[in-house]
């Protein structure tokens, strides 16, 4: 069972949860693709993002299910096993405010990745050889 985690590829905070996620997938049923590349538009994911803050989709290919924002957020934490599989108790807290959440992150993606020193993903980066497998266009 594949996922594909689709980042906006121009924003750090995205970016460093892509390296983040990438080192703890255990798995390997995680790859990565950037939020208006190929894959995207194979799928018809650009309706879901949004032009104010981007958005966080996760696409279950054998199945054909998309899901965003806070939903994508617990679908990963549940693929990603223990002791992430925990944050999925949030998913009892209604969509709408689990999304106001994710909106105000978005909203502020830029101000939250200076905090951290978050940069978007480069050409040097993409020589760890296990990121590298799990990306996608």
């Amino acid at each position: 069972m594949k996922r594909v985690f689709f980042y906006d590829a121009e924003c750090g905070l995205c970016s460093a949860s892509v390296r983040f996620v990438s080192r703890i997938d255990k798995t390997g049923r995680i790859d990565f693709a950037p939020l208006r590349g190929s894959l995207s538009q194979e799928w018809d994911l650009e309706r879901y993002a949004s032009l104010t803050g981007g958005t966080f989709i996760m696409l279950d290919e054998s199945r054909g299910v998309v899901s965003s924002k806070s939903d994508a957020a617990l679908d990963l934490a549940l693929v990603l096993g223990w002791p992430w599989r925990f944050f999925r108790v949030f998913k009892w807290i209604p969509r709408t405010i689990r999304n106001a959440v994710y909106d105000w992150i978005a909203a502020n993606r830029i101000k939250i990745s200076a905090w951290f020193g978050a940069k978007p993903l480069n050409a040097c980066e993409l020589v760890d050889p296990l990121l590298l497998a799990k990306l996608r266009e």
